[in-house]
């Protein structure tokens, strides 16, 4: 039986192997930027080509995952989500196609390296991560998502670019999300 740390590096030395740009976001870099929290997906943007991505999902299909390269194609053909799942533990990966927006490129660009779980990754930035939860919870994916962003924001104020909030706020019509994050945040 994997654990999510085993799962994580798995994904992330086959990532590596076949060369496909990738970022840690969602739950696990709200976790290492915010306040911890127990999630059973990790949540990994990649921008793949079809036939690494291809030979990334049967590898990982081999190891023993549920891997389909069928809906991997069509994610990858629709800039959409598809899932890796160990079938002893449960959890899974979700793999999520860099979608092709000015906002996504930009968070893509600034990922920078840090340490999950004891392991060498690229994660998302805090600012790029606040801004994705906040539109999770716009679009009404639960209050979680915006007590994720304000968590991140609690621990990480003293080192935000507030300009970049304020900017990307405006374009992704995040601005009334972003003022109560500040208002909870620096009451």
């Amino acid at each position: 039986m994997r654990d999510q740390r085993a799962l994580l590096r798995q994904v992330l030395e086959g990532l590596s192997r076949w060369g496909i740009p990738y970022m840690i976001c969602g739950s696990v870099a709200s976790s290492v930027l915010g306040e911890p929290r127990m999630t059973a997906n990790i949540d990994i943007v990649n921008d793949p080509t079809e036939e690494p991505l291809l030979d990334l999902v049967g590898e990982l299909e081999a190891a023993g995952l549920y891997a389909d390269a069928d809906s991997a194609r069509a994610a990858l053909q629709a800039r959409a989500m598809f899932n890796v799942i160990d079938p002893v533990s449960g959890f899974k990966v979700d793999f999520i196609i860099r979608k092709d927006r000015p906002f996504s490129i930009e968070e893509f660009r600034r990922r920078r390296e840090a340490e999950v779980w004891g392991i060498r990754a690229l994660l998302t930035t805090a600012e790029d991560l606040i801004l994705s939860k906040l539109e999770r919870s716009m679009k009404g994916a639960s209050e979680r998502q915006f007590r994720d962003a304000l968590g991140v924001f609690v621990l990480s104020m003293q080192r935000l670019d507030r300009e970049y909030l304020r900017i990307w706020a405006g374009e992704l019509g995040l601005e009334a999300l972003l003022k109560r994050l500040w208002a909870e945040a620096d009451p």
